[in-house]
């Protein structure tokens, strides 16, 4: 029981019911990874599918035509670069090799082209469960996040991040400030948080799909400047 005397969910518990309100992202990840190969040849990955221009939002691209300057300036930004499509030229880590243990878990890295994976290993290096495509990345500046498809059809966030500065792997309760103890769940914490800072109109539920969407991954002109229709 909560303070405040009415008896609700509360600390995990809390956050699995309001998982359980919110819709399912194992079709939207099904429609991610079958548009792969037709995405990868223009080197943008599947998760450009998430991207939706309405309710009067253009795209950035549309800036550009009026405002070359600002638009040239914020492209240099890190706000472009906050939530991206995984890439060739967007991912910095290198997908290859195996990451560090932590409680028990290493991850295989490998890259095939603009398709980057993760498989989860055990102590002994044998797999413990089948490669993860990563669909998403957060990040450019200080670290990069990476957001895992699983066999449940949820994202799942890789428990280590990448330090752009040291380059290397490092925790990711290392890097954001949680009580001390085990690793928590970041099953669909993208979905549930941080799209709604780091994409532009980010919706977990869209009301004209019913689906996850973006009008633009990473935070682009008009998370700030309004729809620009």
């Amino acid at each position: 029981q909560c303070s405040g005397g009415e008896a609700q969910p509360c600390g995990r518990s809390a956050r699995r019911a309001k998982l359980a309100r919110m819709p399912p992202l194992a079709p939207l990840l099904a429609a991610l990874l079958a548009l792969a190969p037709a995405q990868a040849g223009r080197g943008q990955g599947p998760a450009r599918s998430l991207e939706l221009h309405d309710e009067g939002y253009v795209g950035s691209s549309a800036c550009r035509e009026c405002h070359v300057a600002n638009h040239d300036s914020w492209h240099a930004s890190f706000h472009r670069t906050m939530t991206q499509a995984p890439s060739s030229a967007s991912v910095l880590a290198p997908f290859r090799g195996v990451t560090p243990l932590l409680e028990g878990r290493a991850w295989g890295l490998t890259q095939d082209g603009d398709a980057f994976f993760a498989t989860p290993l055990g102590p002994d290096g044998k797999a413990l469960g089948p490669a993860r495509r990563v669909v998403l990345s957060t990040g450019a500046h200080h670290f990069q996040v990476y957001w895992l498809a699983s066999p449940s059809g949820e994202l799942e966030q890789l428990p280590l991040v990448w330090h752009v500065a040291e380059q290397r792997w490092v925790p990711r309760k290392a890097t954001f400030i949680q009580p001390p103890g085990p690793s928590g769940e970041e099953t669909d914490r993208w979905q549930e948080v941080c799209i709604k800072c780091h994409t532009t109109n980010g919706t977990p539920e869209h009301p004209a799909s019913g689906a996850t969407r973006v009008a633009e991954l990473g935070i682009a002109c008009e998370a700030c400047h309004g729809p620009g229709e």
